[in-house]
């Protein structure tokens, strides 16, 4: 036996004017999107694969959640309620969620549940679940943020790179929205710059949380990790099992010095080890020496070295050290000059010694302006 709600459509002093009816077993989900605004403003839609389960592949959002992104339920009949609707990842609640009853020009009134996400960080699956549709159907749709993968392969690459580069300067419209990451309404270099920084992020497993380091800052240098996955160099983002402890090691380059961390990370010294409990976001700032010139060389191959000499001057070919004078380092293959005049070229060249004092002939020649 099928059972019906009755919807009272409206009462009047007289009493009551009309009923109708509908069969609540015959809603149906027609459809799931993520939904952005664009620029002008423009509102553009991705499908969702709803069918895909919470830890297969999912459908991938490339464009950044920003301050908020819109889940839109579609359905096949007017919806009257709604339960609380939810966010969730592997391990729990994620983001914070709003949902309310809409609807759209081309199809009923009131046909949509547009539910709101705030909080989301990238490169996460989440959930979204809404119960209790018209008081008797719940619905549900997994999908996963990964800023920049705009070909929905679950990883940002130099596929991904390419094919923003290849539209920049081009309006977001029905075929390009995609392309546009951060919804200002035109694919341009922002949009270019933050799908590169991105490039090599894989979306996480269901059991895992993602690591990203960034190196802002006017020096440079490295980051490395234990267990192995971060790189940076050139894999700056890692996924990782959760609460994983990961020890992380910032060394700075030649003529630059580690400042600390910050974001998910704090601390000053430049080995520190983190617990992922979730996707951590950690940034290490490295900061120019001033007046400084970072050399390196390559190593001599000598049972006789015992050491090498660097030599600078304002010319080239013509140094303030003389022969035999240049600054002693021992035996090493990278050295820092500092104390510079800034607004001034110098010139750079290295010379191998021997135990007896006697050295080789100078090396190749650079230069360096000090800004």
């Amino acid at each position: 036996m099928k059972i019906f709600i009755v919807r009272l459509i409206a009462i009047v002093a007289f009493g009551l004017t009309a009923l109708s009816s509908f069969d609540a077993n015959a809603l149906t989900l027609t459809g799931v999107k993520s939904r952005k605004t664009h620029g002008t403003p423009v509102q553009y839609d991705l499908p969702i694969d709803s069918s895909q389960a919470f830890g297969t592949l999912v459908t991938i959002e490339p464009r950044d959640i920003g301050i908020g992104h819109v889940i839109v339920f579609q359905f096949d009949e007017t919806i009257l309620s709604i339960g609380i609707a939810s966010s969730t990842d592997a391990f729990g609640p994620a983001g914070s969620v709003t949902a309310a009853i809409t609807g759209a020009s081309n199809m009923p009134t009131n046909n949509e549940v547009s539910v709101t996400l705030t909080g989301i960080p990238d490169n996460k699956r989440v959930l979204i679940s809404l119960p209790q549709v018209n008081g008797v159907l719940d619905v549900s749709a997994s999908m996963g943020f990964l800023v920049g993968d705009v070909n929905n392969t679950r990883t940002t690459n130099s596929t991904d790179v390419s094919s923003v580069k290849a539209r920049a300067g081009q309006s977001a419209n029905s075929a390009t929205f995609r392309f546009d990451l951060n919804a200002s309404g035109a694919i341009n270099a922002s949009d270019i710059s933050a799908v590169k920084v991105r490039s090599g992020r894989t979306l996480v497993s269901a059991n895992e949380v993602s690591l990203l380091v960034s190196k802002p800052g006017t020096g440079s240098g490295s980051v490395s990790s234990a267990p192995a996955g971060i790189n940076c160099g050139a894999a700056c983002a890692a996924n990782f099992t959760q609460s994983t402890s990961v020890a992380l090691t910032a060394t700075a380059n030649i003529a630059s010095t580690f400042m600390g961390w910050s974001g998910s990370c704090t601390g000053v010294s430049p080995s520190i080890t983190v617990v992922l409990t979730a996707s951590f976001s950690c940034i290490a700032t490295f900061t120019a020496v001033p007046m400084a010139a970072g050399l390196a060389w390559d190593a001599v191959t000598s049972a006789n070295l015992s050491g090498y000499r660097v030599y600078f001057g304002t010319a080239p070919g013509t140094y303030i050290q003389a022969a035999g004078q240049g600054l002693d380092v021992g035996n090493i293959t990278t050295y820092m000059v500092t104390g510079l005049a800034t607004g001034i070229r110098y010139y750079f060249a290295v010379r191998a010694y021997d135990a007896s004092g006697t050295e080789s002939a100078y090396s190749n020649e650079v230069f360096k302006d000090i800004l």
